[in-house]
């Protein structure tokens, strides 16, 4: 998942928005402290708010697919993400968002288009090659799995998620050296099993 930008604080947006309650980057701002408190409900409504200011917002409208996505409404999520896209055709966020939405409704061959058009965007973009990752791992394309996790890995080498799909992904193809990525997630983060067992592939 991406993090999202804010230009104030959750208190300053709150303040501005009492003094003008037609501040869309106000709404946007005070949303998004919300969602990372994980106040979706509460995000949403503010980010209603500032698209209704300003319809072509289209980081708004991805962050708002991005509430709903955390709320399981994937297809209310899509359509968010599809109208960021439409905006801002190059917005590499939005394609691998969408990809996630796209893989928890196990639609994988239109989500690994989505992580494509992401990475071509954004070649370092270290999250779409993870999901990508995670979708060859759905459809059993180990080899393809491990090379993306390679990528993140290349990328951020302590990052356990990676470290720990990997694993599973040599696993798969019978290496025995899965259990040495399992080893170096685990180092680096004791919890990573159950992290993974609740938030799955994507991110």
């Amino acid at each position: 998942m991406s993090s999202f930008q804010m230009w104030m604080s959750w208190g300053e947006a709150d303040a501005a928005i009492k003094r003008n309650p037609n501040d869309a980057a106000a709404h946007y701002s005070r949303g998004s402290s919300y969602f990372a408190k994980g106040q979706t409900d509460s995000a949403i409504q503010d980010f209603d708010s500032a698209i209704t200011l300003d319809p072509n917002d289209a980081t708004a409208l991805n962050n708002r697919g991005e509430a709903y996505r955390e709320k399981g409404q994937q297809d209310r999520a899509i359509q968010d993400f599809d109208k960021a896209i439409t905006l801002k055709p190059n917005y590499a966020n939005a394609f691998n968002n969408r990809g996630a939405a796209y893989l928890a409704k196990r639609q994988t061959e239109r989500a690994i288009q989505d992580f494509d058009s992401a990475i071509k965007l954004n070649p370092n973009f270290a999250d779409a090659f993870s999901n990508r990752g995670g979708a060859y791992l759905v459809k059993n394309q180990a080899d393809l799995a491990i090379k993306d996790f390679d990528q993140v890995i290349k990328l951020n080498p302590r990052d356990a998620i990676a470290l720990y799909f990997r694993s599973v992904a040599k696993q798969n193809t019978g290496d025995a050296n899965g259990a040495q990525d399992l080893a170096a997630a685990k180092a680096i983060d004791p919890d990573i099993a159950n992290k993974v067992g609740h938030q799955g592939f994507t991110r």
